[in-house]
């Protein structure tokens, strides 16, 4: 076991020098770290502005699939004003997917668009939903046995 004395430590510690900084240095490291705040704030801004342009590209591409299938403007509307109240994309409710967020915001838009046209028929909603017609009829149950 090596000991060490506590002279040389002492000795060691008188020895160092503490280097002063002149003021104009100091400024100098400020101006250099408020530089780079700037630069990391504008990266942060860009990234974000990114992001938004990409949630906003999705959604078109959500709503444009939806257009494809047939489905007219004003059940785009109510598929909207569905899936933005759930917070999920419209091209969300178009995939295949069975998130439960996903699922219960389907079967809303579903049941909102034919109880605003009752005479739709689901073949066709099945159609507009790339789903089968009684996968539409047991969407709309289950909404109804929800609500």
């Amino acid at each position: 076991m090596q000991m060490m004395h506590s002279a040389n430590t002492e000795r060691s510690i008188r020895e160092r020098k503490i280097q002063v900084l002149s003021e104009e240095h100091g400024q100098r490291i400020m101006q250099q770290n408020l530089a780079w705040a700037n630069d990391i704030a504008n990266i942060v801004n860009a990234r974000e502005q990114l992001r938004i342009t990409a949630i906003e590209q999705q959604r078109a591409d959500g709503l444009r699939q939806f257009r494809r299938q047939g489905m007219p403007d004003w059940a785009l509307a109510i598929l909207t004003e569905v899936s933005d109240g759930h917070g999920i994309c419209p091209s969300e409710l178009a995939s295949r997917g069975r998130f439960q967020k996903i699922i219960k915001a389907r079967r809303a838009a579903v049941y909102l668009i034919k109880a605003a046209k009752p005479a739709l028929s689901c073949p066709l909603l099945g159609k507009w939903f790339n789903m089968d017609h009684t996968s539409i009829m047991h969407l709309i149950a289950c909404y109804q046995a929800e609500h």
